[in-house]
């Protein structure tokens, strides 16, 4: 998830040009575009896209493409989960040209799988890797949450990757709408360093 104009506004990169979001996209690494906060920033997705297209050469077609992604991205599953346990919903609900989704077991080796362009992207251009935004959606019962928040803090841990929680009107059941700590142990395993 990347959000190109708060990214400019609080310094992680000096102008739209210095954005390296085009040459992510490129690559083939797994994005999506978004607004952060909307009225703080003060700008819509709409512009958003203008100020791609405008800056940074993107056309219709990749904002298209780069959606369509995302909307795949947004499904749910278990974690840790076999394969066989969601078959159904794989097969309906994620392209064929998802390639992740061939796995037969999507664990801990899956996420590291997942991060792998991203790491490649970031050794091949000398730049280091930070994840602004991660979580898990408020519909995932709460063992596959720890499960997750586990396993994908580990390894951004291990590699060296700064990760900021995203935690907006409730994450999973770590916070209630209110931002109230519900589960001591999806904090444990977001703060362990």
């Amino acid at each position: 998830e990347i959000c190109p104009t708060s990214n400019i506004q609080t310094k992680a990169f000096k102008s739209y040009k210095d954005h390296p979001i085009y040459k992510l996209y490129k690559e083939n690494i797994n994005i999506s575009i978004n607004t952060d906060n909307m009225t703080v920033s003060d700008i819509d997705l709409n512009q958003e896209y203008l100020n791609l297209i405008k800056y940074l050469n993107f056309k219709i077609d990749d904002l298209k493409k780069i959606n369509e992604n995302t909307v795949n991205y947004m499904r749910s599953v278990l974690y840790p989960v076999e394969r066989s346990q969601h078959a159904d919903w794989i097969n309906r609900c994620v392209p064929k040209e998802l390639k992740y989704f061939e796995r037969e077991i999507f664990d801990k080796d899956f996420l590291w799988e997942y991060i792998q362009p991203a790491i490649d992207f970031s050794k091949k251009h000398d730049m280091p890797l930070y994840c602004g935004e991660y979580g898990v959606y408020f519909h995932a019962d709460d063992r596959s949450a720890e499960r997750w928040l586990d396993d994908i803090t580990s390894i951004f841990n291990e590699l060296g990757i700064g990760h900021a929680v995203w935690s907006y009107r409730g994450f999973s059941n770590i916070t209630d709408k209110d931002n109230n700590v519900v589960s001591e142990k999806m904090v444990e395993y977001i703060a362990r360093k």
